[in-house]
């Protein structure tokens, strides 16, 4: 089982999936501003937003990953509490 302070190490340098999301929505909108006045950033940024959108698809899914994990892990351990405690034998019927 791991302590807090191991969760937090494990987190360090990992971005939460809805900052690539804003950030892939702001190129997508760039995109089609640059577009609207010729730029030739607009292509830049028409490529630069389906990738955003996809690390925080990415970043999404490991995320749920991993907090599938921790709920599982969490389960196990309330099911064998629940198991010791509501033995009959401990409980002396």
């Amino acid at each position: 089982m791991t302590s807090h302070t191991d969760a937090v190490v494990n987190k360090k340098g990992k971005m939460p999936w809805y900052v690539y999301f804003i950030g892939a929505a702001i190129y997508a909108a760039l995109a089609g501003w640059m577009f609207a006045e010729s730029s030739p950033l607009a292509w830049i940024c028409l490529i630069s937003a389906p990738l955003g959108f996809y690390y925080a698809w990415g970043a999404w899914k490991q995320e749920k990953r991993n907090r599938g994990d921790a709920y599982s892990a969490m389960g196990r351990a309330c099911h064998q509490a629940v198991v010791v405690t509501h033995d009959p034998c401990r409980l002396g019927l």
